[in-house]
């Protein structure tokens, strides 16, 4: 793949990525809706072009960054063949548990939410259960990409540092917006968000990155 390509490719997909923390923000329920299935139903309802927005905007940044992690992997090998191949399996199953945790979402607002925000028991319960399912999913896919994203902050760090002070800052707002939860959250979804988009910012760092190898 020409050092060209490579770029375009992470820069579109640091874009979605950046594009996907947005709507994020604007698609999680405000902390004042916390506690009461019918309140955050309602709210999702209100959003739903968020949530495709989000939904779209993940999927192609999956699509675009991949073939850059592979060319990273492959060059990043004759340096740090372990952590060339830990960083970049978490990576990709990373980002195939969050395109499943999309779909889910997706899943969720079309079976659930319509009747759980008419205050319908049946359909709260299912948004209870797609819900749990949902976190679930989407917590593993977090887990892995950000251990990942760990394993590439000190395997790059003398390599190109700036791809690692991305990674660094993305960490710290997902620890800081985790953290804020039972202190503030209507604070936790701006953080998270924030932690997206700079995560983007990191994918066209990683670009660079494959070039300079």
């Amino acid at each position: 793949m020409s050092p060209k390509l490579t770029m375009i490719l992470a820069s579109a997909a640091g874009f979605f990525l950046a594009i996907a923390g947005v709507a994020f923000f604007f698609w999680q329920a405000p902390g004042s809706a916390a506690g009461s299935v019918e309140a955050m139903a309602a709210h999702l309802s209100d959003h739903q072009g968020t949530n495709l927005l989000y939904v779209v905007s993940v999927f192609l940044s999956i699509v675009l960054i991949l073939p850059v992690v592979l060319i990273l992997s492959i060059r990043l090998y004759a340096r740090r063949p372990t952590a060339a191949i830990v960083a970049g399996s978490l990576f990709v199953f990373g980002n195939v548990l969050e395109a499943v945790a999309t779909l889910a979402s997706l899943s969720q607002w079309a079976f659930a939410v319509p009747d759980a925000a008419e205050g319908n028991t049946l359909g709260m319960k299912m948004y209870q259960t797609l819900t749990i399912q949902y976190l679930a999913v989407d917590f593993s896919g977090v887990g892995l990409l950000y251990v990942a994203a760990v394993i590439y902050t000190v395997t790059l760090w003398r390599v190109h540092r700036s791809s690692s002070w991305f990674l660094i800052i993305s960490i710290g707002l997902l620890i800081m917006g985790f953290a804020a939860v039972p202190i503030s959250p209507s604070i936790s979804p701006l953080l998270t968000s924030g932690s997206i988009i700079v995560y983007g910012m990191a994918y066209v760092a990683l670009g660079r990155t494959a070039v300079k190898l």
